[in-house]
């Protein structure tokens, strides 16, 4: 009942990097957070947490095979950034060892939102990351669609994309020797 993911390896200046892109389970028949009734419903919820288990195991193995290997889980993940799903279940479980870090929560601003529902600015799209990634970002969410008015004529998107700069010459290839270049 979902799209399926779409998996694509990548290399860029000799270093290899995997991007799954994602589009979980719909909220549709969610409730809005801040509205009636308390508490609220977030439809789906069930199915994204069986989905974000089959990611972290899927990028377990890719780990398992290459233990640097650089891997971006991303898209609309159609639920919140507080949520077991990608506190607990996606990064892995706390006390263990975390295999991915969402780069939403390094934003601090006041405009970390991808989608509005019934008046509240809410984050379902994310990026999370592999270790190797995690220090050389720049990360943010470029505000084009949501903020403005639909119109009748057709829209990009109802969310808002996410953006990340990734300094590939600064990622460590796991090679041992020393290179001053």
């Amino acid at each position: 009942g979902t799209r399926d993911p779409l998996q694509a390896t990548f290399s860029f200046l000799g270093t290899e990097f995997t991007v799954i892109n994602n589009h979980l389970t719909s909220r549709f028949g969610s409730t809005p957070i801040y509205g009636g009734p308390q508490l609220f419903t977030q439809a789906g919820e069930e199915a994204r947490e069986r989905q974000t288990q089959v990611l972290n195991t899927w990028v377990d193995k890719i780990l398992r095979e290459d233990k640097g290997a650089n891997v971006i889980v991303a898209g609309d993940l159609n639920t919140f950034e507080f949520t077991n799903d990608l506190t607990e279940i996606l990064p892995g479980p706390k006390g263990t060892a975390r295999i991915l870090r969402n780069l939403v929560d390094g934003l601090e601003d006041d405009n970390v939102y991808t989608f509005i529902f019934e008046g509240n600015s809410q984050v379902l799209d994310h990026m999370f990351v592999t270790k190797g990634l995690e220090d050389v970002k720049r990360f943010d969410i470029v505000h084009v669609n949501v903020d403005y008015p639909r119109t009748s004529g057709p829209v990009a998107s109802d969310h808002d994309p996410i953006l990340a700069r990734f300094d590939f010459a600064r990622i460590d290839d796991g090679d041992d020797e020393s290179d001053d270049d």
